[in-house]
């Protein structure tokens, strides 16, 4: 058949060569051993050569035989166990993951193996692929499966919104100067071309300067430099390939072998150039010159392009070879292919039984394999996702903006660190509105001049150590009493806008990066490492968004209980792994992040020894995923934790009782392994060793500084234990024994219901309507994020704040870094939104820490809540939505309107108004009662009165309050609780007591 469309042709060449794409794996494994031994460890497959041996246990589970954390090719060992541990994911689904030890060895220079082993030695790229042995796998700088198809995607997206007529017509080289960039520099030496080829060093690689690489290269190769040569150009996202009709590939710029660029030039709608050299990757015999790709160098270059210029059908006809290549051997699917080829080949003849290696001088990344080799180094690396992998593997050019001046600007931003926190804090603003006002209207002479007698400026900027350095790198130079900006207004106002955006960079101010709608209340939030978000509201959905608040997924398998209202209330993401809920069913939900199926784990609510089956005791309040050592917790009404195998099929541990409610968990690192805090609803904090058996577990118990004021929230920060709680306090406690270290007001009067911790802060929100950050251990108030509503959950990783909120607002994620941050309408609305907050914050002071016992509780009623009474002395008109409509006044809180219809049950009708005008649930017993008795003041009320106590025999009330009592609460405080509610249920006077 003779195919003559050349779309068809490539198409076909491309198909044809992915039916054999992995035959040389074969032909590999047949100049090995029939029974292949375990990679030897330590390995140098070469003279110096950087080879590592890498094992794989049964469970996929990833070990490095040693770190290269300290020397060059470390960075590409930790891409390459993201792409390994990715792959393996994909592997497992798909059940092509050999359930067995593996073991071979991974060279990470860019010349490849070049000595010969009886177990399997696997490279990246072949300087000399005649002579070099070894099988060829994906280079690291794919990242890994899931990400190379999301900037794929991305790339092919872009590409299509740019017609190829309308394109820069210019051939586009971007790169590095280096030892082996010969190549590089003869094409940079091309006379002749001059307004055809876009091409340049952005970097230099081995030399201290550009212009010695290119010096050194000329001498060695016998190249004549061209003018301008050795001058760096600036670096061009990869996003924005796909602006040029033609694409050029050198060889790499440290050895002349492999480069990886090309790997992300087939996706970009162009015409790919390929400079002749030998190196090869795995991928590279199946290119067919004049199909997918045009083969040039110095001497066929001018012609080359000169003959595609004018032919506009070979053009297409490369255009659409690319593509198909790409999509016949790099889409993310094909990588996962290669690997599986290379591991199924392994699995069926590699000895038997563990590899022997060196576990003390392995490493690992793998939370769950860290109790039995040592954290490689820069495991951080692994971490990376998004657009942040994208800049470390350089496809996203790293900011560059004012580079003479950014050197003393960060040595200047040291010397403010230098000060307290407070005071630097005051300092980065009032320098950061100087600079935008002056970066705006550079010629204005008012923003141009400061005069440091001005007792703000003076206290602010003159007295605080970095201030007025800060100025000078902006070119303001002191002139009598003033500082004055010299220089023309471009110039001004460029230096201006570098020295506002290093301020704003670290000055750990968070700005909308997205919203993530929801229609109930969300009590749980999390943020993954791979760049994943969680959140469980009270409409009983878990639901998955990416970091840009796109709706990924919403898992669904929580129930409503029979005796109360449904709802999740606290969320975990295990990494690679599931999404985890507790919910008030009692259910821990175990959801595959695909939504395919779900592990639910019950075992809260269960009676403890010698006790009754609590009602609703089965609620689950708080779920705990530590990434260190893989543990699983959860803390429930009846005042346990659970400890949760979702791995393997051990049983659950459960540890307690404890005082009441278990409201938060956290788990700290420790020499001698890992301890386990859990804050009570009664204001007890205790700590575990979850390894022990429960018996046996308690380390200690403080059951006094905090007596009687609930704890709602538990987190490690600054290396202590961190809590809130309904007096407005944040504390912190010594993770050795339990000792108040100190405390913090976070707001002016309210609840704290949520916390989350960092290693250097903590995070503190609750029914004010604003999250407070706190340095830690300090508890300085470093600033305060207004919210459009009363916060109920947080979580912070890197620069991001993800906090859940009341009904109908959902959840919004904050980000420090300033190029993360959302523009337009949407931000500006939120913003708008947070108003009553923003103006609450501005009239807050500084707020000092209390220190040791100065941190306790006021006394043991301390925050119970205010009371609720009718507005008005008669009903108004009805609600036209509605049978009947009250006037309320809450707190302080006039205008709220409580609303019925016939039939309507008090406290269903209580819950809702709570959560409709972000009520605490402790304040539900005092809503009850009004709401009770307005229905009763109604002529043909929907309900009548709730019956008054005395109609409750005493037995019946003894009943309640030991009901009460056996969740940990004391007999005053079950007793006060109860009559506050009017002994209407159990479940309303706990929830005024826990508020879950």
């Amino acid at each position: 058949m003779i195919v003559s469309n050349p779309l068809m042709r490539a198409a076909l060449l491309a198909l044809a060569a992915c039916a054999c794409a992995d035959d040389d794996v074969a032909a590999y494994f047949a100049t090995l051993p029939r029974t292949i031994p375990h990679c030897a460890s330590p390995a140098r497959p070469a003279r110096g050569a950087l080879g590592v041996c890498v094992y794989v246990d049964p469970s996929g589970g990833l070990v490095h035989a040693r770190d290269l954390g300290t020397v060059a090719g470390s960075g590409k060992q930790m891409l390459m166990d993201m792409l390994l541990r990715g792959t393996f994911a994909d592997l497992a689904a798909s059940g092509r993951l050999p359930r067995r030890w593996l073991s071979f060895c991974m060279v990470y220079t860019a010349s490849g193996p070049s000595r010969r082993e009886r177990f399997p030695t696997l490279g990246f790229g072949k300087r000399e692929p005649a002579t070099q042995p070894g099988l060829l796998v994906p280079n690291p700088f794919f990242v890994a499966p899931k990400w190379w198809a999301e900037y794929a995607a991305k790339a092919a997206k872009a590409a299509a919104a740019r017609p190829f007529d309308g394109r820069d017509d210019r051939v586009l080289f971007r790169g590095a100067c280096g030892p082996g960039a010969k190549a590089r520099l003869e094409l940079l030496s091309l006379r002749g071309l001059d307004g055809e080829i876009d091409a340049g060093f952005t970097a230099v690689d081995g030399y201290e300067t550009l212009q010695k690489c290119v010096d050194d290269l000329a001498a060695r190769h016998g190249v004549v430099p061209a003018a301008g040569a050795s001058r760096r150009v600036a670096p061009l996202p990869m996003a924005n390939y796909s602006t040029y009709k033609y694409l050029l590939h050198m060889p790499g710029a440290a050895t002349g072998s492999y480069s990886r660029n090309l790997q992300y030039l087939f996706s970009h709608g162009a015409v790919v150039l390929v400079w002749r050299h030998a190196a090869i990757e795995w991928y590279y015999r199946h290119l067919v010159d004049g199909v997918h790709y045009v083969a040039v160098d110095a001497a066929s270059l001018p012609a080359t392009l000169a003959a595609l210029r004018r032919d506009a059908a070979k053009r297409a006809a490369l255009v659409a070879g690319a593509r198909a290549f790409f999509d016949a051997h790099l889409a993310a699917p094909r990588l996962v292919d290669r690997w599986a080829a290379t591991l199924g080949a392994l699995g069926d003849r590699q000895e038997g039984g563990p590899p022997a290696f060196d576990a003390a001088a392995a490493c690992t990344c793998e939370p769950r394999l860290a109790e039995a080799y040592a954290r490689c180094a820069k495991c951080e690396i692994t971490t990376k996702r998004g657009n942040t992998i994208a800049k470390f593997v350089g496809l996203v050019p790293k900011k560059r903006a004012a580079v003479k001046i950014l050197g003393h600007v960060e040595a200047a931003l040291k010397l403010l660190e230098s000060n307290d926190a407070a005071t630097a804090a005051g300092t980065r603003k009032l320098l950061i509105k100087a600079l935008r006002n002056l970066e705006r209207e550079p010629a204005n002479d008012k923003f141009r001049s400061l005069r440091t007698t001005n007792k703000t400026i003076d206290a602010k900027v003159v007295k605080v150590r970095g201030g007025v350095p800060l100025l000078q790198c902006a070119g303001f130079r002191a002139e009598g009493e003033f500082l004055v900006a010299k220089g023309d207004a471009a110039a001004v106002g460029a230096a201006a806008k570098a020295v506002a955006d290093a301020l704003e960079a670290g000055d750990g101010s968070y700005k909308v990066r997205a919203v993530l709608a929801h229609g109930a209340c969300v009590r749980g939030v999390a943020l993954g490492a791979d760049g994943v978000a969680a959140t469980g509201a009270l409409d009983n959905v878990v639901r998955l968004w990416d970091l840009r608040g796109n709706l990924t997924r919403e898992l669904r398998g929580h129930e409503k209980p029979r005796m109360s209202d449904g709802g999740v209330l606290a969320v975990g993401l295990v990494d690679g792994g599931p999404a985890l809920s507790g919910a008030r069913d009692g259910a821990l939900m175990a959801f595959c992040r695909d939504g395919s199926a779900a592990n639910r784990y019950v075992g809260h609510g269960e009676p403890l020894a010698n006790e009754p089956k609590l009602t609703n005791a089965q609620i689950i309040s708080s779920v705990c995923y530590d990434r260190a050592s893989g543990l699983v917790l959860t803390g429930g009404w009846d005042r346990t934790v659970i400890s949760w195998d979702i791995v393997g099929d051990a049983p659950a541990k459960r540890f307690g009782p404890f005082g009441a409610a278990v409201n938060g968990i956290a788990v700290v690192p420790g020499a001698a392994g890992p301890t386990c805090c859990a804050a009570a609803g009664d204001g007890t904090l205790a700590c575990f060793d979850p390894s022990k058996p429960p018996a046996a577990a308690t380390l200690w118990v403080n059951a006094t500084a905090t007596k009687g004021t609930p704890l709602r929230g538990c987190c490690v920060a600054g290396g202590f234990v961190g809590t809130v709680s309904n007096d407005g306090l944040a504390r912190l406690w010594d993770p050795e024994d339990g000792a108040l270290v100190r405390g913090a007001k976070a707001n002016a009067d309210g609840y704290l219901f949520a916390v989350c911790g960092t290693a250097d802060a903590l995070f503190a929100g609750g029914d004010d309507g604003f999250v407070t950050k706190f340095a830690a251990p300090s508890l300085a108030v470093l600033l305060r994020v207004p919210q459009p509503a009363a916060v109920w959950s947080l979580a912070a990783r890197g620069c991001d704040l993800l906090v859940g909120l009341d009904d109908h607002v959902g959840a919004l994620l904050w980000t420090a870094d300033p190029a993360e941050a959302l523009d337009g309408h949407v931000a500006e609305s939120i913003l708008a939104s947070c108003h009553a907050a923003a103006t609450a914050v501005a009239g807050l002071g500084p707020s000092p820490a209390l220190e040791g016992a100065a941190a306790k509780a006021a006394s043991a009623d301390a925050a119970q809540g205010g009371d609720v009474s009718m507005g008005g002395e008669a009903p108004p008109p009805p609600n036209p939505n509605f049978d009947f409509s009250f006037p309320v006044e809450l707190a302080g809180r006039p205008g709220l309107q409580i609303n019925w219809n016939r039939g309507d049950d008090a406290d269903s009708v209580a819950i809702a108004f709570c959560d409709d005008n972000g009520i605490p649930r402790n304040q539900l017993g005092d809503v009850v009662v009004f709401v009770q008795n307005a229905m009763g003041s109604v002529e043909g009320g929907g309900a009548a009165a709730a019956p008054p106590p005395s109609q409750l025999s005493d037995a019946q009330k003894a009943d309640m309050v030991n009901q009460v009592v056996n969740m940990g609460v004391d007999v005053e405080q079950a007793y006060a609780a109860l009559e506050k509610t009017n002994y209407a249920s159990v479940e309303l006077a706990l929830s005024t007591i826990f508020g879950s």
